[in-house]
């Protein structure tokens, strides 16, 4: 029986144990390390420039690793985590109401709860919980915030 170089390749991979295994067949690779949410990815290339490692978060409604930005922190993530994680599916917030909130969440997680901290903090939502805390802008009135499954009547079409 002739065995053909193709052949001869997946018999090895079989016959592989352990990671050290594939260390010498790789050309390239990305660690994860860190607790979900918030990773840090590291890349190791063979026979290319390595990208620079960086920060990310898990999406868990999309069910994917998002980049955070360099002057970003992972904190910025936690934060809006604990600011939704607050809020009632039952009642629709203007940002003054969402900032108080923020800050009772922040103090109960033992993170800084002041005024600028329940800004930053309403903001950070804003900014990557986009697609679970929803905003409504009425022109002249308030700018409503509520989680994306809430079922209660909209307050801006009580007019």
């Amino acid at each position: 029986m002739l065995i053909t170089q193709e052949k001869k390749e997946q018999m090895i991979c079989r016959s592989a144990r352990g990671g050290s295994a594939f260390a010498g067949w790789m050309d390239s690779g990305v660690k994860l390390s860190g607790k979900k949410p918030n990773i840090t990815l590291f890349y190791e290339a063979r026979n290319a420039r390595e990208p620079d490692q960086h920060l990310a978060y898990f999406d868990f409604e999309r069910g994917y690793f998002k980049v955070v930005d360099a002057q970003d922190s992972p904190d910025e993530v936690e934060i809006a985590r604990v600011v939704a994680s607050a809020m009632s599916k039952q009642k629709f917030y203007t940002r003054q109401e969402l900032e108080l909130v923020a800050r009772q969440a922040l103090k109960e997680n033992e993170l800084a709860s002041g005024e600028r901290a329940a800004r930053y903090a309403v903001s950070y939502v804003q900014k990557y919980l986009g697609e679970r805390v929803k905003s409504h802008n009425v022109p002249g009135k308030n700018t409503w915030y509520y989680l994306a499954d809430n079922e209660m009547k909209r307050p801006w079409s009580e007019d």
